[in-house]
């Protein structure tokens, strides 16, 4: 299993983050026209752990997730259950993965105006994790 589709599967089945986006979580981008709020994730870096005896099984992940409201206080409440749901955990598993640790690196909280130029401004908060995972328990 790919990182990818576990942080995915965590995030739609976290109870207090599916109750704000339902299954609006996207890998990367978010099909035209998805109504607010939502999620995007994607991998910014990916480096496997080596030791003296080569590849230990473990990757390195530096992983983005951005979350999308039309208001502050829907993009504060998401970015907390989004925390909650992947950030400060360690040894949990998903479908064969295995993540060892998943911690809340850094996040920034702006506004922006939406692609299609309407007026409303879009508040969007990006947190990056650093994932530390494996396919198989060693």
């Amino acid at each position: 299993m790919e990182l990818a589709s576990a942080i995915y599967t965590v995030l739609v089945t976290d109870v207090d983050v599916s109750a704000l986006v339902g299954t609006r979580v996207y890998p990367e981008q978010v099909p035209q026209g998805s109504a607010f709020p939502y999620i995007t994730f994607l991998n910014v870096t990916s480096s496997p752990i080596r030791s003296l005896s080569g590849y230990s099984g473990v990757t390195k992940t530096m992983l983005q997730v951005d979350c999308f409201a039309d208001d502050k206080a829907t993009v504060v409440a998401l970015k907390d259950a989004v925390r909650v749901a992947i950030g400060d955990r360690n040894n949990w598993q998903q479908a064969g993965l295995v993540v060892q640790s998943s911690q809340l690196d850094a996040y920034r909280d702006t506004s922006e105006r939406p692609f299609d130029g309407g007026e409303r401004m879009v508040r969007r908060v990006s947190m990056d994790f650093i994932v530390f995972w494996q396919d198989e328990p060693i």
